[in-house]
């Protein structure tokens, strides 16, 4: 019985050190050698209507790094001042792709490709992004979507 105990403790005890070093390894690996995360596709709900044009002279313009930075640093606070509001930015097109209902979508990331966002368009905008290729420099008025499960997103993106 002694040994069945021995050796289950044993074993927790390797398991827990090879979970903590693993942890450790993962937080202290330098950003470049972290992959680009994938996107989420959250499909835009067919009831939704698009958001009325802004004039893009009115409206801020945020540097896709900016934007990470502020989301890593208190994404309660990047949240306020990016979710549900409108701005420019401008990326260049990593891939083009639509999600499971059809609509499209762009990830793009920043000019040093240091920072991931999905753009997500809606059917009004499709006939413009089946224009755009890859590593073409994008710029775009959106809307603030936040982050989901690490992906920063934007929605009802208009090309400009």
């Amino acid at each position: 019985m002694k040994i069945i105990k021995y050796s289950l403790v044993t074993f927790l005890s390797l398991f827990i050190l090879v979970a903590i070093a693993a942890s450790i390894t993962a937080a202290i690996s330098p950003p470049s050698a972290k992959p680009i995360p994938q996107p989420v596709v959250i499909p835009v709900a067919e009831t939704e209507s698009p958001i009325a044009p802004v004039k893009p002279a009115s409206l801020p313009h945020y540097r896709l790094e900016a934007i990470a930075k502020d989301y890593v640093q208190n994404t309660i606070k990047a949240d306020e001042k990016y979710k549900g509001k409108r701005f420019i930015t401008s990326g260049r097109v990593l891939y083009i792709d639509t999600d499971i209902l059809g609509n499209p979508y762009v990830m793009v990331t920043s000019i040093n490709r240091s920072v991931a966002f999905q753009l997500l368009f809606t059917d009004v905008n499709k006939a413009k992004v089946t224009e755009l290729k890859n590593d073409a420099i994008l710029k775009v008025n959106c809307e603030g979507y936040g982050q989901t499960l690490g992906q920063l997103m934007a929605k009802d993106c208009e090309i400009i």
